[in-house]
C-alpha cells in the first residue's frame, strides 16, 4: 500500500499512541468509516458497505479490501479509481490505444486546438501533440490531461500521438472532445472544452493503434457494451470502494429495513468481467460484460444477506475489479 504511512517497531515492546502527518502535496483520502459516520448514515437511511465487516469473503488472488489497492497490485494502477457517484460518460471520444498516432488536416481559420487525453488503465502513457512535425505539447505519464495549443499560421497537419513509455500493457488511451477553435488557446473557455463541436471540423485522415481498433464513441469489441469512458470532469478519486479481483465473492449482513442496493462496477483494465448481486443466495442482478456499469436494484423482502460476486468469464488477466460507492438504502 504505497500511499499509506506505516509506523512500526522491530523486536521491541512499543505502543504508539498518536501520529501526526504533515501534508506537503496532493490530497488526503479517508480509508475508514467511524461509528459516528455509521450513525449519521443510518439517520439518512443508508449503509456504506466499506464501513461493514464482511461475513464471508473469497477471491482467486487477494482477499477483498475496502479503500485500498493490495500491495501486489501496485504495478496495475496504484492510484484509486477515478469516478464520482453521479458520473456522466464522455460522448465524443476516439479509442487510440498506445502506441498510436492519429493524423488530421487543420481546417482554415483554426487558431487553436483543445483535447482531453485519458488513460485510466495503465495510467502510464505519454500524450503528445505535433503540428507539421513540430512538438507543441507533451504531457508525460498521466491518466488525464487537458491540452490546449495555439495553431501556427498556415499549419496543415495535426498529429495526436500516444507513447506507451516502453510498455503498452493496459494502455487503454483515448482522445476526448477534440476541438479546433477560432480564438487563441488562452481564450478557450472551460465550456468550450466539451461543448458542441465547432464549425471547424475535426476529421481523421489516417491512424495507427497499438491494440484493438481505432473507433469513435464505442469500444472496439462489440461485446463490451459497458466499456464507457468517464467524463473527465467526473474522473475524480473515489473514496469509497471495495477491491475484489475476479473471481471473487463477498457477503454482508443486511441491516433491518434496507430494501435497495446501489453501486458502480468499475474495471478499466480488462473490461472482461461480470458483476453479480445475490440476495439470500438468489441472483437478483447480473451485468453484461463490463466495463463501467452503474447498478441499482431492489432487495426482496426479508433480505438478510447480500453477496457481491465478480465473474472473470474464464480469463483472470487484468481483472482488477472494484465496487465503487457500494451502499444499502432504506428507500
Amino acid at each position: 500500500m504505497r500511499q499509506h504511512v506505516w509506523v512500526g517497531a522491530y523486536d521491541s515492546k512499543v505502543t504508539f499512541h498518536k501520529v501526526r502527518v504533515g501534508m506537503t502535496s496532493g490530497t488526503i483520502r479517508r480509508d475508514s468509516i467511524t461509528e459516528k459516520d455509521r450513525e449519521a448514515d443510518l439517520k439518512e437511511g443508508l449503509v456504506r458497505l466499506v464501513g461493514l465487516k464482511p461475513t464471508e469473503a473469497s477471491s482467486d488472488f487477494h482477499p477483498a479490501v475496502a479503500n485500498q489497492n493490495p500491495i501486489f497490485a501496485h504495478r496495475f494502477g496504484e492510484n484509486w479509481p477515478l469516478i464520482t457517484r453521479d458520473f456522466k460518460t464522455c460522448d465524443d471520444f476516439y479509442w487510440a490505444c498506445a502506441p498510436s498516432r492519429v493524423k488530421c488536416s487543420i481546417p482554415p481559420g483554426a487558431k487553436s486546438f483543445s483535447v482531453v487525453a485519458m488513460n485510466h488503465g495503465s495510467r502510464s502513457a505519454d500524450f503528445i501533440v505535433e503540428v507539421d512535425g513540430q512538438r507543441l505539447h507533451r504531457s508525460g505519464p498521466i491518466e488525464t490531461a487537458v491540452i490546449k495549443i495555439d495553431v501556427p499560421p498556415k499549419a496543415a497537419l495535426l498529429e495526436l500521438i500516444v507513447d506507451s513509455m516502453g510498455n503498452s500493457t493496459a494502455d487503454l488511451s483515448c482522445w476526448c472532445y477534440p476541438r479546433f477553435h477560432t480564438v487563441a488557446a488562452n481564450k478557450i473557455s472551460d465550456k468550450q472544452l466539451d461543448g458542441k463541436s465547432s464549425p471547424l471540423k475535426f476529421t481523421v485522415a489516417a491512424h495507427s493503434v497499438g491494440n484493438g481498433a481505432f473507433v469513435h464513441n464505442k469500444h472496439w469489441d462489440d461485446r463490451m457494451k459497458t466499456a464507457s469512458v468517464v467524463h473527465f470532469r467526473d474522473a475524480l478519486p473515489c473514496d469509497e470502494y471495495l477491491y475484489a479481483i475476479a473471481n471473487s465473492s463477498t457477503k454482508y449482513a443486511v441491516p433491518e429495513g434496507m430494501n435497495r442496493f446501489t453501486v458502480i462496477g468499475y474495471n478499466v483494465q480488462s473490461f472482461h468481467v461480470k458483476y453479480e448481486v445475490l440476495a439470500n443466495g438468489k441472483l437478483i442482478y447480473q451485468s453484461p460484460q463490463a466495463g463501467i456499469v452503474p447498478i441499482d436494484v431492489s432487495l426482496p423482502p426479508k433480505t438478510k444477506m447480500i453477496e457481491l460476486k465478480v465473474d472473470s468469464l474464464g480469463d483472470t488477466n487484468w481483472d482488477h475489479s472494484l465496487w465503487c460507492y457500494p451502499r444499502l438504502h432504506r428507500k
